[in-house]
């Protein structure tokens, strides 16, 4: 495990062992493990936007709100990120749109409605973005990168944090952890194992975020990076 002191959090990191002699110990309050013998009641085809013939979901919050990307055309390479509403009646299939450019995915939901994900900003080239889906519409929001060209976001928390990765202005891919605020967005380096690659794929409501990164010898493992704020 090593420490890293970035402004205003302190950032822990674990290379996290396939090799352990000891199984997890579960908490007393845990809940009691889903029955082996459930039984699936049926499966549902979420469809494509009209015209379109691919797709694919990612994402899933508690309300059963459904996220990934859909072909906006038949046969074409195009896709847009989606949301699926899953009711009694049936199910509907929302466009979030793009920064722009032609493409964008969903990868990601939080219970409040907040989709992470990444989008198309010019050719060929994406931004990590966040897409609020109220009553009254999307809103779709830049989450800008590590000061490199591109950077694509993994998962968002309930806490409206969000992680994945970004090209740094040295052209390496850093994992990156952006917070989404009234007032603007912030984004934070989290740093590597010690090589040039990192990358966050989740993030709980208690900041826990885990990955993978590259050491320093080049290997890849699994890591854990924990927040906590900085006491003055």
């Amino acid at each position: 495990m090593r420490t890293i002191l970035l402004p205003g959090v302190l950032l822990t990191v674990a290379v996290l062992s396939a090799g352990c002699d000891k199984s997890p110990t579960q908490p007393s309050n845990a809940p009691s493990p889903l029955n082996a013998n459930l039984v699936v009641t049926g499966i549902t085809d979420l469809g494509t936007f009209p015209g379109g013939d691919a797709s694919a979901a990612t994402g899933i919050n508690d309300r059963g709100q459904v996220v990934g990307q859909a072909s906006i055309t038949s046969g074409a390479f195009g896709f847009h990120a989606a949301l699926w509403t899953v009711t009694p009646t049936g199910v509907t299939v929302q466009d979030l749109g793009t920064l722009g450019g032609g493409g964008s995915e969903a990868r990601g939901i939080n219970a409040r409605g907040q989709v992470a994900g990444a989008a198309e900003i010019a050719s060929d080239l994406f931004h990590a973005a966040v897409w609020t889906v109220t009553p009254t519409g999307v809103t779709v929001q830049d989450l800008g990168t590590l000061g490199g060209r591109a950077s694509g976001a993994s998962s968002i928390n309930g806490r409206g944090q969000v992680v994945g990765d970004s090209k740094t202005a040295e052209s390496e891919i850093h994992a990156a952890l952006w917070a989404v605020t009234p007032t603007g967005v912030t984004v934070q380096d989290l740093g590597t194992l010690g090589g040039d690659f990192a990358s966050a794929k989740a993030i709980n409501d208690r900041g826990q975020i885990v990955g993978s990164s590259t050491t320093a010898s080049g290997a890849s493992h699994a890591a854990l990076w924990i927040l906590a704020p900085i006491v003055p």
